[in-house]
Parts: structure tokens; C-alpha cells; sequence
């Protein structure tokens, strides 16, 4: 239960204090097959789809460069050479972004 709350409190602080976005917005699992993109149910061919490709991105040689190379240029431009509180507020968005996109792959993969 407190996991659940803790769970509903940052996504509510993420959602209505940043405006950012929940991978939900991407992509909502909401069961084996019951996904909806834009408001939209997916058809299982569709899942499947997504289940194959999802492997194929993870193995890609340029999926890691990016997420890793993100990762470095937001450490290194939001705490080693930041100078005001818009670097270190950018470089957070840019590690949140990759977050988001790694927590729907891993969505995708857990159905």
C-alpha cells in the first residue's frame, strides 16, 4: 500500500507541478491486451509487433548511444559544467525522458 502511494504522489508532483509527461501518455498497458496508444485500443497484431520490435531496439548498437550518450551529456552539462538552474533543470528533463522511454520498453516486455 505505501509503495502504491508513494507510487500515485510522484506521478501526481510529475503530472500537475512539471507538466511532463507518464509513459502512460505513450503507450497505456492496462493488461495482457488491452494497450491503448492515443486514446486508442491496440489490436494484437499490433502488440505483437511492438513485443518484436522492442527486442530488436534493445540490441541496437545506436538504442545504447543514445540512452548512455544522454545520460553522460546531461551529467556532465547539468552538474559538472552548469552555470545556472536552467543547465541543471534540462539535463534532469533529458535523464527523465530516457527514463521514460526505458520504463515503457520494459512494459512492453513484462506482457
Amino acid at each position: 500500500m505505501k509503495e502504491w502511494l508513494q507510487k500515485k504522489a510522484i506521478n501526481f508532483c510529475i503530472r500537475h507541478l512539471l507538466n511532463a509527461p507518464l509513459p502512460k501518455d505513450f503507450l497505456d498497458i492496462k493488461g495482457k491486451d488491452n494497450w491503448f496508444a492515443k486514446g486508442k485500443q491496440l489490436k494484437h497484431e499490433t502488440i505483437l509487433k511492438l513485443k518484436e520490435e522492442v527486442e530488436v531496439l534493445e540490441g541496437l548498437m545506436i538504442w545504447k548511444f543514445l540512452t548512455e550518450g544522454a545520460r553522460e551529456i546531461a551529467y556532465r552539462e547539468g552538474v559538472e559544467t552548469s552555470t545556472n538552474t536552467n543547465d541543471t533543470y534540462g539535463a534532469k528533463m533529458l535523464i527523465y525522458i530516457v527514463d521514460i522511454f526505458k520504463t515503457i520498453i520494459g512494459n512492453i516486455k513484462k506482457f
